[in-house]
């Protein structure tokens, strides 16, 4: 499990390191994390610029709104492994999916 402190220190290594060099940067359990969650920080930093810089950034969560909006509606690619809850379909859907039909 990453402590806070680390996500931040981590991600903003990596970007120094791996910039321009085609890298994917994988974060899993991190989804409780405050810097995660916050609304500034490298994370959301990645979200507006990495592609600039040749990184992709793969977040792993349970609950979507674990990770800050700033970083959800910059996302390319969303993949839904299982999702139980009708409401929380239709919101993904809702949010990410455009003008879908049902038959979509």
């Amino acid at each position: 499990m990453c402590e806070q402190h680390d996500v931040e220190k981590g991600l903003k290594l990596v970007r120094w390191l791996f910039e321009g060099a085609n890298t994917l940067i994988i974060l899993d359990y991190c989804g409780a994390s405050k810097d995660v969650k916050g609304h500034t920080g490298e994370l959301v930093n990645l979200a507006f610029s990495a592609w600039h810089m040749s990184i992709s950034v793969c977040v792993l969560t349970q609950k979507m709104t674990s990770i800050t909006a700033s970083f959800r509606e910059n996302v390319a690619v969303i993949v839904l492994f299982y999702t139980p809850l009708a409401k929380t379909t239709k919101a993904i859907f809702d949010d990410y999916a455009g003008e879908l039909s049902q038959d979509e």
